[in-house]
Order: C-alpha cells, then sequence, then structure tokens
C-alpha cells in the first residue's frame, strides 16, 4: 500500500511538471452558509432575511419575506438533499414549514417537492433560478 501511494504521488508531481494536472481553483464549491438577501419575482426585487445551509447533499433554510399588505412577515424553514450537475441544482424536499402573514400555515413532513434550478455560482455568489420564475439572490457568509 505504501509503494502504491509513493507510485501515484511521483506520477502526479510529474503529470504537475508537465502541466497536465487539472486546476482545482476552478471548481465552485456550493457547499457551506450562504445569506438570503432578495428574491426576484415578476422582475421586482424583494429584500429577504435568512440563511442557507449546503453541505454533503443536504440543504437547510431559513428565511423571512416581508408581506406588502402587513406589516407582517411570511416565512419558510425547509430541508432535503440536493443534487448538482454543472449549471443546475435538484432540490428534494423532505420538511416544510411556512407561514405567517396573511397566508396559512404549511406543516409539511413528508414533502415530496423536487425542483429543479438553474443556478449562476461564483466563490461569494449564489443565484437559484426557481422553475416558478423567481429568483433566490444569496451572498456567502464570510468566515
Amino acid at each position: 500500500m505504501a509503494r502504491d501511494i509513493k507510485v501515484r504521488l511521483s506520477e502526479m508531481i510529474v503529470l504537475s511538471s508537465f502541466g497536465f494536472m487539472p486546476n482545482q481553483s476552478h471548481t465552485m464549491v456550493i457547499d457551506g452558509v450562504w445569506r438570503m438577501e432578495s428574491r426576484v419575482r415578476n422582475g421586482e426585487a424583494i429584500p429577504l432575511t435568512g440563511v442557507l445551509f449546503m453541505m454533503a447533499g443536504r440543504w437547510s433554510t431559513l428565511y423571512f419575506i416581508p408581506q406588502p399588505s402587513a406589516n407582517e412577515y411570511w416565512g419558510s424553514a425547509e430541508s432535503g438533499r440536493y443534487d448538482l450537475m454543472g449549471d443546475q441544482i435538484t432540490f428534494y424536499h423532505v420538511f416544510t414549514f411556512q407561514g405567517g402573514g396573511e397566508k396559512k400555515l404549511l406543516i409539511d413532513l413528508a414533502s415530496t417537492t423536487v425542483e429543479i434550478c438553474k443556478i449562476v455560482l461564483t466563490p461569494e455568489i449564489l443565484k437559484i433560478h426557481f422553475p416558478s420564475g423567481n429568483v433566490i439572490h444569496c451572498r456567502r457568509y464570510s468566515e
């Protein structure tokens, strides 16, 4: 086993000296904690207060949206798993708790909702384009 490791390390050194190793600095990492800043709906940006946690194929979020007709907020807490493929993320919902403002309370402990979304991802910015047409704008929390 030690010989195998030495051989692989030697191969990597040779490959990297000739420029054949992939440049991993271009790999975008979606895992982490994202501050949710706004939701764009029908072309109108609405402030959003919340957080999105993404780690090892699991996600969880808690966010609040001001309700224009009242001095209240609508909130959502959701969780599930996700698959990431290029510029597309698929959210598989498991738990959903939503309510507030003038909207009915929704509690679902066995959600089967699946959302396939396009994303724009940079080291500091995440934009999620939902099938509904809404776009969530997030910024990575700094350490």
